[in-house]
C-alpha cells in the first residue's frame, strides 16, 4: 500500500482533514437523531449522507495509514491495550475516561440532571479517546505533522468539554464540577507540553 504521498502532508493538510472527519460523524449523528429506530434506519440514513455529499474516500484516509502499520510486513511489536501501556504519552487517554467514569458515577446520584449535557459529554469524551488511540498507534518517528494536528484536535476538544461541564454546575454542585474542570486544565497543560515535543 502506498502511502507515501500523505508523508508530505503539513500539519495544516491534517488539521483540515481531521475537521472534515468531524463533519462527517456530526452529520452521520444528526442523521442518526433523525431516523433511529424507524424500520428503515440504515437506508434513511444513507440517503440522508448522500444528499449532503459525502464522500467514503474523506473517511478512509486515516484507516489506509492504519491498515499499513497493522499489514503483515509492518506488523507492529504490540498493539491494544499493550500497545497504550508501553507509552509515556498513554495517560491522556486513561485520564479522560477516568474522569469520564467518574462523571458518569456522580450524574448517577443526580436528581436534576442534564441528559443532553451529558451525552454530549460521552459523544465528545469518546471521539478524544478515539482520536487519541490513532495517535497511540503511530510509530514514533512517523507523521509527526499527523501527530501535532491529532493533539491539536485534541485540544480543541478538551475547550468544548470545559464548556459542557461549565453549563452542569446545577447538575452534580459546583465542587464536583471544580474537581474535573482542574483535572481538565491538567490534562491541556500535559497535551500542549507533548506536542512542542514531537
Amino acid at each position: 500500500m502506498d502511502i507515501s504521498k500523505y508523508k508530505l502532508w503539513t500539519e495544516f493538510d491534517w488539521v483540515a482533514q481531521l475537521s472534515k472527519e468531524e463533519n462527517n460523524l456530526n452529520a452521520y449523528f444528526e442523521e442518526l437523531e433523525k431516523h433511529l429506530d424507524l424500520p428503515n434506519e440504515d437506508d434513511l440514513i444513507y440517503a440522508g449522507l448522500k444528499s449532503k455529499k459525502m464522500s467514503e474516500e474523506e473517511f478512509n484516509i486515516r484507516e489506509e495509514i492504519s491498515e499499513y502499520f497493522f499489514e503483515e510486513e509492518n506488523e507492529l511489536d504490540y498493539s491494544g491495550y499493550d500497545l497504550i501501556n508501553k507509552t509515556s504519552a498513554s495517560a491522556f487517554y486513561f485520564d479522560i475516561g477516568k474522569i469520564s467514569t467518574d462523571l458518569c458515577m456522580d450524574a448517577g446520584f443526580s436528581t436534576n440532571l442534564n441528559y443532553q449535557s451529558m451525552l454530549s459529554w460521552l459523544m465528545v469524551s469518546g471521539r478524544a479517546m478515539s482520536l487519541y488511540m490513532d495517535f497511540l498507534q503511530l510509530n514514533k518517528d512517523e507523521f509527526p505533522e499527523l501527530k501535532k494536528a491529532i493533539l491539536k484536535s485534541e485540544l480543541a476538544m478538551l475547550n468544548v468539554l470545559v464548556g459542557i461541564l461549565g453549563k452542569m454546575h446545577g447538575d452534580i454542585g459546583s465542587e464536583k464540577i471544580e474537581n474535573y474542570l482542574f483535572r481538565l486544565y491538567k490534562l491541556r497543560e500535559n497535551l500542549i507540553e507533548l506536542r512542542f515535543a514531537i
